[in-house]
């Protein structure tokens, strides 16, 4: 009887903490689309204020590489979230052939 008790709060265990993984998986996606969505609204400020510099002083900000380095975070997030499939590795050829010759 103590072992059933056992196993069965291993189960339990074993099954809570799987859903618990999975409950943190999709939270971490979750919050990473949330960024990649700020990262798209970031565009827009990116712009407005690129539109009020003054292009008259001797130092600017390079708004080009701004947004350079926003798509490059933003495809990384991307490509974490909606993975390509990846492609077929080419197949081997089988020898068909399993049978062993012995010297009698």
């Amino acid at each position: 009887m103590r072992h059933a008790i056992i196993h069965a709060m291993c189960f339990l265990s074993l099954f809570v903490s799987s859903h618990v993984y999975a409950a943190s998986v999709i939270d971490e996606k979750r919050e990473l689309a949330t960024i990649s969505d700020h990262l798209t609204k970031l565009d827009f400020l990116i712009q407005r204020a690129e539109q009020r510099a003054d292009y008259r002083s001797v130092r600017q900000f390079d708004y080009p590489a701004l947004r350079s380095d926003l798509r490059d975070i933003q495809s990384g997030i991307s490509a974490y979230l909606y993975p390509s499939r990846p492609i077929p590795l080419p197949q081997t050829p089988l020898s068909g052939d399993y049978t062993l010759r012995t010297q009698p």
